[in-house]
């Protein structure tokens, strides 16, 4: 009998096997597996004339040592799928070192860790590019058209490539985008480019994707992909309905009196507020400001009531600031607005 040795690779300058070398390791003991299983047949002797089957006993004791060897062969094997499927090493934080497409486990350590920024890196300590330009912490904050601010956590700087990255896209995303999988080092233009990318549509689902995932890992209940198709099956079943609560009157406007008052009208219809999975309003100071607005305070307490804002609303706004760059618009539109605020001053009138 052949004697089998099991040796783990170890590739030099790693702290962990590689996933290659563990699938590689795999098949060979799948292949000693079946070549063992084979060479059992030889030592069975069967007969005709008989229902059970004669073994010598040297034979006999080899035999035990073979189904002995195999049995745990197998057992390995199992433990080896399981390990690759579920134990991968653990990731690198700079997602210029990532390696795709990503497993569900590698998702799993990126997103339970969350994006490693760069804060404590003074601006002069980035490396120059040929231009003599260079990231700076600034583009972490996001100024708002109400004059707040915003920070933008999804933000991650590589060190290894000089690149920047958008950590929810780069690992739910599948396209070959800049700010995905190349890694954008465009420092001058670099403001116009993260203005432009945190508005596609793109980013909000895989931002959607990545806050949803965070919350069911501290829960405790992520599912596997199995489920997840179940529940996509389901959901072409479902129903949306939508309905009318009211016209509600209310005598202050401010973020925390207008909180309350959703969520005392939600209650009293019966509804809970961890079942909402969207807001909208206008883009009034007291409703999306970033620390005492409506927005902030429903997420506060729900954040999978993810905002957007009034489509209609933005379009005025737009509107209004392209009047104000042409002179003849600007009359015109001051003229109509005039004769609004008279008529509506006086019902005579």
């Amino acid at each position: 009998m052949r004697e089998v040795s099991i040796q783990k690779f170890l590739d030099t300058g790693r702290k962990w096997e590689s996933g290659a070398s563990k699938r590689k390791r795999k098949a060979e003991m799948m292949q000693v597996n079946q070549a063992m299983s084979t060479s059992m047949m030889k030592f069975l002797n069967k007969t005709s004339t008989s229902t059970t089957t004669d073994l010598d006993e040297p034979n006999a004791k080899m035999d035990l040592n073979e189904g002995n060897l195999s049995n745990k062969i197998s057992k390995y094997n199992e433990e080896l799928t399981k390990e690759v499927e579920t134990n991968e090493p653990p990731m690198s934080l700079d997602p210029g070192k990532w390696v795709f497409p990503l497993s569900g486990s590698q998702r799993h350590d990126l997103v339970q860790h969350g994006p490693q920024q760069m804060l404590d890196i003074c601006d002069e300590n980035y490396p120059l590019d040929n231009h003599k330009r260079h990231f700076s912490n600034f583009h972490y904050t996001r100024k708002l058209s109400n004059g707040g601010t915003q920070h933008r956590r999804w933000l991650v700087y590589s060190q290894s490539q000089d690149k920047i990255y958008c950590f929810p896209c780069t690992v739910f995303s599948n396209l070959q985008t800049q700010m995905i999988r190349e890694g954008c080092c465009d420092w001058k233009h670099l403001s116009t480019i993260l203005q432009r990318h945190e508005k596609s549509q793109e980013h909000m689902v895989c931002m959607i994707k990545w806050v949803e995932f965070d919350k069911r890992i501290k829960l405790g209940k992520t599912i596997d992909q199995e489920n997840e198709k179940r529940i996509r099956e389901s959901q072409k079943h479902c129903n949306i309905e939508e309905h009318f609560i009211g016209f509600i009157a209310v005598d202050s406007t401010t973020g925390e009196h207008l909180t309350n008052i959703i969520l005392h009208e939600l209650k009293s219809n019966g509804l809970d507020i961890q079942d909402c999975r969207g807001q909208g309003f206008d883009n009034g100071a007291n409703m999306v400001e970033i620390n005492k607005g409506v927005k902030t305070r429903i997420l506060n307490i729900n954040p999978k009531a993810f905002f957007a804002p009034c489509g209609c609303h933005s379009w005025n706004s737009i509107l209004v600031d392209a009047a104000k760059s042409s002179i003849t618009a600007k009359t015109f539109f001051g003229f109509i607005q005039k004769m609004y605020l008279l008529f509506s001053k006086s019902s005579k009138r």
